[in-house]
């Protein structure tokens, strides 16, 4: 099955709370419903549903750490940026060696929303303090300067490999959260059609709860539109018509 193909039907807390419905309409009715489902469906139930909720909690917890990640990278990135741009204004205000405002990227846009530009901006003024020291140093950049570059770019591109491995995480558990919660979802149905048939003659109202967990999804009737209002063509007086 492709990764892709996995869409659940409810959301994480919707089936959640369902699983626990069907849980306790099979307290003292498992021996009575176990011949109408696939074998092992009772036992392995309550397990996937704890193993859900499991990554329900795991999956919120990674929100929160990636959404921190994020904000550890986007500030590193403004750091990043406010030092390339400060580095650009010295090399432009002293008028440096012929080729140096190019080569430092003077007039070039930079978004410090774009850590990937940010780092490359970093990494090309560094280039330059690496192979052409004393045109800097000309324009009143300091060693210290430059160390500062190199340790913001280190911290920047530390923090963006750290927010990848978060994204890819979170990826990897939405993706076993919906393989479980799929499992989860047509024992649901299972179990609801199997107490519906078992209960419907001897317990209808038990029956009824079974039928009601599986909610009618009603789709929105598309509302008929009125024919258009046509005006009747407003006639041309003939006095009109002749001049």
């Amino acid at each position: 099955m492709s990764y892709k193909s996995i869409n659940t039907r409810y959301t994480i807390s919707h089936a959640l709370q369902l699983a626990k419905e069907t849980v306790s309409l099979l307290e003292g009715r498992r021996r009575e419903l176990e011949p109408r489902l696939p074998e092992g469906l009772l036992d392995a139930f309550p397990s996937d549903i704890t193993a859900l909720e499991g990554l329900f909690t795991g999956r919120e917890a990674n929100k929160i750490d990636v959404k921190s990640l994020t904000d550890a990278e986007e500030s590193i990135s403004k750091m990043g940026a406010l030092w390339v741009a400060a580095i650009r204004e010295a090399v432009k205000k002293r008028d440096g060696a012929p080729g140096l405002c190019k080569a430092v990227g003077v007039g070039e846009r930079l978004y410090s929303s774009r850590s990937a530009a940010v780092v490359a901006a970093i990494e090309q003024i560094l280039k330059v303090a690496a192979e052409s020291p004393g045109d800097l140093q000309a324009c009143g950049v300091l060693d210290s300067d430059i160390s500062n570059g190199q340790a913001i770019l280190d911290d920047l591109k530390a923090a963006r490999e750290s927010q990848d491995s978060g994204m890819k995480h979170k990826k990897i558990l939405t993706t076993e959260k919906n393989i479980l919660q799929l499992r989860v979802e047509k024992a649901i149905k299972e179990i609801a059609t199997a107490g519906y048939l078992q209960f419907m003659d001897t317990e209808p109202v038990i029956a009824l709860r079974f039928k009601d967990l599986i909610p009618t999804i009603r789709r929105r009737k598309t509302a008929v539109q009125p024919p258009p209002i046509v005006l009747p063509k407003k006639e041309t007086p003939v006095l009109e018509k002749l001049s």
